[in-house]
C-alpha cells in the first residue's frame, strides 16, 4: 500500500510549495507579531468585543426579526452588538482567572493525588488570575509576538541565530513597553 509521501516527488513538491507561501506571508508575520507584541493587550480586548459584539447583534437581530420587523431587529441589534460586546469584553478577567484556576486544579490534582489540594490551588489561581490578567496578557502576546516575528524572519531566509536575537528582543521590548503602559495607569 503506497502512501502519498512515498512518491519520490510529493515531498519536494510539498516542501517547494509550503516555502513558496512561507515566503508570501512572511512580511505579514512580521507585521501582526510586531503588533502582537507591542500592542496585543489592547488587540485582544478589540478582538473579544467584536466577536461578543457579532454574536449578540447577530442573535439580537434573529430573535426579533420576526416579531419586530427588519427596521426595529436592526436597531436591535446594533444595540445587541453593543452590549454584547462590552460585556464580553467586562468578563474577561473572569474567564481568564477560570482558565488559569482550571489549569492550576489539573496540575496540582496531578502532582498531589489529592482533590483538596486541587481545588486549593484551583481558587488561588483563579482568584490571582482575576487580579493580575492585564499582565499575564502582556507577557503572553509578546510571547506570541515575538515566535511570529521569529517565523517571518526564518521564512525569509535570515539565520536563525540572528532571528533568534531580534524575535527575542522584540518579544522583551514589547512586553516591557505593555507592562509599563499598565504601570501609568
Amino acid at each position: 500500500m503506497f502512501s502519498v509521501l512515498q512518491i519520490p516527488w510529493i515531498e519536494g513538491f510539498i516542501f517547494a510549495v509550503v516555502s513558496n507561501v512561507l515566503h508570501l506571508i512572511a512580511p505579514f508575520m512580521l507585521i501582526i507579531g510586531t503588533i502582537l507584541a507591542f500592542a496585543g493587550r489592547k488587540l485582544v480586548k478589540v478582538l473579544v468585543f467584536l466577536a461578543g459584539g457579532l454574536l449578540g447583534g447577530a442573535m439580537a437581530y434573529w430573535l426579533t426579526l420576526n416579531t419586530l420587523g427588519e427596521n426595529m431587529a436592526l436597531i436591535i441589534a446594533v444595540v445587541g452588538f453593543v452590549g454584547v460586546g462590552l460585556l464580553c469584553v467586562a468578563f474577561i478577567p473572569i474567564i481568564f482567572g477560570i482558565s488559569l484556576g482550571f489549569v492550576a486544579y489539573y496540575i496540582a490534582d496531578l502532582l498531589a493525588l489529592d482533590m483538596l489540594i486541587g481545588v486549593i490551588a484551583g481558587v488561588a489561581a483563579f482568584v490571582l488570575g482575576i487580579f493580575l490578567y492585564n499582565h499575564v496578557l502582556s507577557i503572553v502576546t509578546g510571547v506570541v509576538g515575538g515566535s511570529l516575528i521569529l517565523q517571518g524572519l526564518v521564512s525569509l531566509g535570515i539565520p536563525t541565530y540572528i532571528s533568534l536575537l531580534v524575535a527575542f528582543s522584540m518579544m522583551v521590548a514589547g512586553t516591557i513597553f505593555q507592562l509599563r503602559q499598565l504601570s501609568k495607569k
